[in-house]
């Protein structure tokens, strides 16, 4: 080791340039015989960046699929990704070998932003018992059944009146959808709503809201190259997000005193009441069954549900609008459904669903062609593993490719067109194929599928019976083209919005 360092110190610039130059080509040269997936060529240092710079992820990722298979690698800086696409070869994955690929890779952002677990980023026991924890809570409260419409009614009815306040103008849907559904979570989580006045509620949202656009493209730059947080100025906005840690921390923590003084252990309102409550039954159990709970997880667990719970239904209801203003006959299709079972006058209710086929294959459609969690969140293995043929090294992030099943031909035709139909039998029932998996699948598979999809329908329904939604430039649509973060987002539009008591034709 001396007579290396005494050999670098002794060369000149150029020389040490040459020789980390043919180092690295050395290093990556390598890396590519290990009998890792294939895939586009790498720069040194930057890996696939500047091929990837500027451009839709996805498209690149079709592109690339194309080329090289359903498994095929790609490097941010040095970091390494394996992509799986297609259904068979995710579903092999995240099913068939779900022991090996339901890990999560290490995350820089990560460890910088979140204090506890969580049930989300988590691996290995801490993530069995965290979502064991989790589920064993929501549970309790009924989670996924029935007994969550009437908090779901009393937002929707929320949403619709604070959009007659601004009918008949045109109006941006996200803050106004995002709050309403927000407070479908916060009644779960803290067994209340809070006022679409309420400035620390608001600034909470719009908070999670902000980091879900840069947050997913921020933490992949922190893992390749961890130097840039210490740059001068937020070129990761680790700064701000870090902020607006600040700002939940200081909501939950009002929330948390507030259930510590008022908790009932006979009458639990809500998961943080029953999360305190098994918190204070195993404080007599082994420290190491103690440590299962603790306040800061429990913040964790409760930030996780918010943010994922809040943000992925509500940019699903965006999408929902932006293509019935693309596709306007499946909007008039829909409202004849609603008009003919429901009327204008009696709210939707979950008992309709069976009775509103035509409506319940727009939401499916809206979740495969929008795709808001077009990679899901990255898998990672606790070791190397051989998968098709290929080593998936334990150190690498797995991307799973869902907009690759979505948007595949040869299982949806026309995978560009937004077409209910094809999920609607004529004979009147809904029909889901098997690679229809919009919230994932496996061990990891979103826990709040059941309420989000009880969320989106009465939501849309109700918008749909209430109101009749138009572009605001017939001649210009909102681009359908949206933003990559944590969740595929549309970019910001305006709709003009009439109730359909006073609309005659438009």
């Amino acid at each position: 080791m001396d007579v290396f360092t005494e050999v670098i110190q002794n060369m000149d610039i150029t020389s040490l340039f040459v020789f980390c130059v043919v180092f690295l080509l050395c290093y990556y040269a390598l890396k590519k015989t290990n009998n890792i997936p294939t895939g586009p060529v790498s720069v040194p240092l930057l890996g696939n960046i500047p091929q990837l710079a500027g451009r839709n992820p996805l498209i690149m990722f079709r592109k690339w699929r194309k080329q090289y298979g359903d498994v095929f690698s790609v490097y941010m800086g040095s970091q390494l990704l394996i992509v799986l696409n297609g259904y068979e070869t995710i579903n092999e994955a995240l099913v068939t070998r779900a022991n090996v690929f339901s890990e999560r890779p290490h995350n820089f952002m990560l460890d910088k932003i979140k204090e506890g677990e969580g049930v989300i980023f988590a691996s290995g026991t801490s993530w069995k018992r965290q979502k064991k924890i989790a589920l064993h809570c929501l549970q309790e409260l009924g989670f996924g059944c029935n007994s969550f419409e009437v908090c779901i009614a009393d937002e929707a009815k929320t949403l619709i009146k604070q959009i007659e306040q601004n009918a008949d103008v045109s109006l941006n849907l996200k803050d106004i959808l995002t709050t309403c559904v927000s407070n479908v979570m916060c009644g779960i989580l803290f067994g209340r709503r809070f006022s679409h006045e309420d400035n620390k509620f608001l600034e909470v949202v719009a908070n999670f809201s902000e980091d879900a656009k840069y947050l997913g493209n921020a933490s992949i730059l922190m893992n390749c190259f961890p130097f840039l947080q210490y740059l001068p100025g937020d070129l990761l906005r680790t700064k701000t997000i870090m902020e607006h840690k600040k700002v939940f921390h200081k909501f939950y923590e009002d929330l948390y005193q507030s259930h510590q003084l008022t908790l009932d252990e006979n009458n639990p309102r809500d998961f943080m009441d029953l999360y305190l409550i098994e918190m204070k039954k195993n404080s007599t159990l082994s420290k190491k069954e103690e440590n299962t709970y603790s306040e800061v997880k429990l913040k964790a667990l409760v930030g996780d549900l918010f943010g994922a719970g809040t943000e992925t239904t509500s940019t699903t209801l965006l999408w929902a609008v932006q293509y019935l203003l693309h596709y306007p006959d499946v909007q008039e299709k829909c409202f004849d459904e609603i008009q003919t079972v429901l009327g204008l006058e009696r709210f939707p209710s979950l008992n309709d669903r069976s009775h509103l086929p035509y409506c319940e294959a727009t939401i499916l459609e809206t979740l495969r062609i929008a795709a808001i969690a077009p990679l899901a969140v990255p898998h990672a293995t606790p070791r190397d593993v051989y998968f098709q043929g290929f080593i998936i090294p334990k150190e690498s992030s797995i991307l799973i490719n869902l907009h690759s099943i979505f948007h595949d031909s040869d299982i949806f035709k026309d995978p560009g067109v937004f077409r209910p139909e094809r999920f609607f039998y004529s004979s009147g029932h809904v029909i889901k194929p098997k690679e229809f998996i919009p919230f994932s699948c496996g061990r990891r598979v979103c826990i709040g599928e059941k309420v989000a999809q009880m969320e989106l329908f009465i939501f849309l329904t109700s918008l749909i019976q209430t109101f009749k939604f138009l572009p605001v430039d017939s001649c210009n649509l909102p681009d359908l083209e949206g933003n990559l973060g944590i969740v595929y987002s549309p970019k910001s539009f305006q709709v003009k919005i009439f109730r359909r008591q006073d609309v005659k034709s438009y």
